[in-house]
């Protein structure tokens, strides 16, 4: 479907990028928030797998940071309705959960990258993509750290008239795609270039109280 968004709204971005298939599970900004999540794991690395750990880095990032996240230095834009605190954090908490454009800027601070949000430009009106198509520069992020890009898209069969977006999906420059045979949203497309998502040695973790079933793998690391 985002290619699709891509050929009705914006065609010149095809030939210089290419949407790349995410599980639209509410996970794909952590895998692509888990959306959300799952794109950005995406983008780091080629796998969704990360997304989980990523979403439990950035609920750390808002509780450690909380006095930040609270103040008016957080997104100083008058245009975006800022989410209360409490809300961010039940959001990034909860699995399974549509990510808010201020959890991009949690998901950049936890990976130190600069995040491109793109959000193609509407028929009607061009304002919410001006507010939401920006650099988004992470507390602690340089601003001159590279960039992953993610797009603001829908899951949909129909026509669509007016992009009303619940889906996240990564943007790859067209030129780090090797096209053996696949196709753009294939999940087994191939990037020429993965990087990892490091985690910091003196990182705190906490331990939360919960069913293993709200978890869909066990997996347990040790550092």
């Amino acid at each position: 479907m985002a290619i699709n968004i891509l050929h009705k709204f914006h065609p010149a971005m095809i030939g210089h990028y290419t949407p790349i298939k995410t599980i639209g599970d509410g996970n794909c900004l952590f895998r692509s928030g888990n959306c959300l999540f799952r794109s950005i794991s995406k983008c780091l690395n080629g796998s969704e797998e990360q997304h989980i750990l990523l979403r439990l880095l950035s609920a750390l990032e808002l509780i450690e940071n909380e006095s930040y996240y609270k103040s008016d230095q957080f997104l100083a834009d008058d245009r975006i309705l800022k989410a209360e605190y409490s809300n961010l954090l039940h959001d990034v908490i909860g699995l399974y959960t549509w990510s808010v454009v201020e959890l991009i800027f949690v998901v950049s601070a936890v990976i130190k990258k600069c995040i491109k949000s793109y959000y193609p430009p509407q028929p009607f009106s061009d304002y919410t993509s001006e507010v939401l198509s920006r650099r988004v520069v992470g507390r602690g992020c340089k601003d001159m750290s590279p960039d992953i890009t993610i797009m603001w898209s829908q899951m949909s069969r129909s026509e669509i008239i007016r992009l009303e977006p619940n889906h996240f999906v990564p943007l790859i420059p067209a030129n780090k795609i090797l096209v053996n045979d696949v196709s753009p949203l294939s999940d087994d497309i191939k990037v020429t270039k993965v990087e990892t998502c490091s985690i910091p040695a003196n990182a705190t973790f906490v331990v939360i109280d919960g069913d293993d079933s709200d978890y869909d793998h066990s997996e347990t690391v040790e550092r």
